[in-house]
């Protein structure tokens, strides 16, 4: 967050409005606004909160995914890739939030976003994960907080440099089919 610019009065919000949708538009991130100088509500842009409640297409990480960090000059910034999701993962994930009433409980909900890090972290380096049992193009993350296992699937695009989540489900669950790993496309 850039408190210069993230953190406005309402009525600055008010008599300037287009430019900071603008602005939440170009930056992705949310903006505080204040009355009185306390914070009173957070703007962001849809696509930004469609992602929050797990439907949207991409889950990116607060900062853009081309950021770069400071590193030694001698080696190279570190490789990430595009988290998407399959409209069948987007899926796993509401259904999870829901069974877990992770609205209703804070510790559910600190639980569920431990899961959503974990697919965040595909970002980098997904393939040290190992290949699934089901077929070995497919690679898996487990996800372990007790006293459940989940299995976050998904295929690697080195070309495009882009990672796709195909299903998330509990780690008892039986196999999955060939039909159903097929089926899954991205989300539109």
């Amino acid at each position: 967050m850039d408190i210069t610019r993230d953190i406005q009065s309402m009525t600055s919000f008010r008599n300037r409005s287009a430019e900071f949708v603008r602005h939440l538009k170009e930056t992705g991130r949310p903006m505080v606004l204040t009355v009185n100088g306390k914070a009173a509500a957070v703007v962001q842009n849809a696509e930004a909160y469609q992602r929050l409640l797990g439907r949207g297409a991409t889950i990116w990480r607060a900062a853009a995914p081309d950021r770069r960090r400071t590193c030694s000059t001698k080696f190279a910034p570190p490789m990430t890739y595009r988290v998407e999701l399959t409209a069948r993962a987007g899926r796993n994930l509401r259904t999870i939030y829901r069974n877990i009433h992770a609205e209703d409980s804070a510790r559910s909900r600190a639980w569920f976003n431990g899961l959503e890090r974990a697919v965040l972290s595909l970002e980098e380096r997904p393939g040290r994960c190992p290949p699934t049992p089901e077929d070995p193009a497919l690679r898996h993350l487990l996800y372990r907080a007790k006293p459940h296992t989940y299995r976050v699937i998904f295929a690697i695009d080195d070309r495009g440099r882009a990672v796709t989540v195909l299903h998330i489900r509990h780690g008892a669950r039986k196999p999955l089919r060939a039909s159903k790993q097929e089926s899954s496309t991205p989300e539109a």
